[in-house]
């Protein structure tokens, strides 16, 4: 079991979608800074964050459709196809917000990064007051689960082809 998976069931994924919006507003508060530590304690916070948003959301939406709602599984096919449609287009109008940021608020290329807060804030508002708290299931074997994945991701080549072609994009973002 991963690192983020022992969180999730500690904490719940509520209360971790929560910190993920307050450690980001930590990291894009601290491209102000001109120090290089404050500068890679925002880093080290981004990295946190990054993990925190791919995995406690999904886990939070799924939990939802399938245990407490019991809506059958083949639907979040379609939920997570219209996520990654819309996700697209959001990206493409807060990059003309970043844009026209840039030009008018006078923080020149962190200007993205001072748009996020309010933003990050107005979604830790709707998590904390719509969203209900799930913790998920505890697996007692970490080591054999990960061995499990491990083994999976070894003998399914497409599995395997995606991981490299997603890290080795993900190193270049």
């Amino acid at each position: 079991m991963s690192n983020i998976n022992i969180c999730i069931y500690r904490f719940g994924r509520k209360r971790l979608s929560l910190i993920f919006c307050f450690l980001y507003t930590i990291c894009c508060l601290t491209k102000l800074s001109s120090s290089f530590n404050i500068l890679l304690a925002g880093r080290i916070l981004g990295g946190i964050s990054t993990s925190i948003l791919f995995s406690v959301f999904e886990s939070w939406y799924l939990h939802q459709h399938s245990t407490v709602h019991k809506f059958p599984m083949e639907w979040t096919a379609v939920t997570f196809s219209k996520a990654t449609f819309f996700n697209g287009v959001i990206a493409i109008f807060a990059g003309v917000v970043a844009d026209i940021g840039a030009d008018r608020l006078g923080f020149g290329p962190v200007t993205p990064f001072m748009i996020a807060v309010p933003c990050l804030g107005f979604a830790a508002w709707i998590i904390y007051s719509t969203w209900e708290e799930n913790h998920g299931v505890q697996q007692m074997n970490w080591r054999g689960s990960c061995l499990e994945g491990f083994d999976t991701i070894m003998k399914n080549s497409h599995i395997h082809a995606l991981g490299w072609v997603q890290s080795i994009f993900e190193a270049n973002m």
